[in-house]
């Protein structure tokens, strides 16, 4: 929407893949970041595919590619932090557009982001979000991305799991036993003397503190309130 007395920003679409080639699309056609004082979020490797594009200055140009940018779900909590990107599908021949040839030549799925939206009046950017790219639909049009933020504790898998049974394997490396009189995965039939490669933890509760009573005053005491 435009503004009373003042410029629209516009947006601005960042993208590093996996393979280390970066993109760089805008709502608008910018030749220039540099003479516009826009620095990219992302640099990075000049893909083959645009060379029928003849851009010189790959980190520095801006393609009109980006069409819509949002809704924007944001929370203070735990909770992702998402958002919806849609780039134009419309540049290269009917049979193969640029961005089919994007898609299956580049390693989209999971690429970092930086989307912002720039106030060119003030030359600062007025939102900025950053995250992980997903693919959601290409079509012969438009290609759809889902936007996830950088943290999201979903997306993580723990690297090790820890219970009150062993983890190790009897008898491996790990374990260290070579008594081939297999334990069952517990503290007190480990095999090792120390049991000092037991990889679990102990669900003993042991009282150190010796058992009373609590100093409670037994005198009735009556407070009285003036309201």
């Amino acid at each position: 929407m435009v503004r009373h007395g003042a410029v629209a920003p516009i947006m601005l679409l960042d993208v590093l893949d996996l393979q280390g080639f970066s993109y760089h699309w805008a709502s608008m056609p910018i030749a220039s970041a540099a003479a516009w004082d826009i620095a990219p979020i992302y640099t990075g490797n000049t893909p083959d595919w645009n060379s029928h594009l003849r851009i010189d200055n790959w980190d520095d140009t801006y393609l009109p590619w980006l069409l819509t940018a949002g809704p924007f779900h944001l929370s203070r909590s735990m909770q992702s932090d998402v958002g919806d990107f849609t780039i134009q599908n419309m540049s290269g021949d009917s049979l193969q557009r640029s961005m089919n040839k994007l898609i299956t030549a580049s390693a989209f799925e999971g690429a970092l982001f930086a989307f912002r939206e720039w106030n060119l009046d003030a030359q600062q950017s007025e939102f900025e979000m950053h995250g992980h790219l997903s693919i959601a639909s290409v079509t012969e049009q438009v290609a759809e991305f889902m936007g996830e933020q950088l943290f999201n504790p979903s997306d993580y898998q723990a690297i090790d799991l820890v219970s009150e049974t062993c983890r190790w394997r009897y008898g491996s490396t790990a374990c260290g036993d070579t008594t081939n009189n297999p334990c069952r995965n517990t503290f007190v039939t480990c095999r090792l003397v120390n049991k000092e490669r037991f990889s679990a933890f102990i669900n003993n509760m042991v009282d150190v503190q010796p058992v009373g009573l609590a100093n409670v005053s037994g005198r009735d005491v009556v407070r009285n309130r003036q309201v």
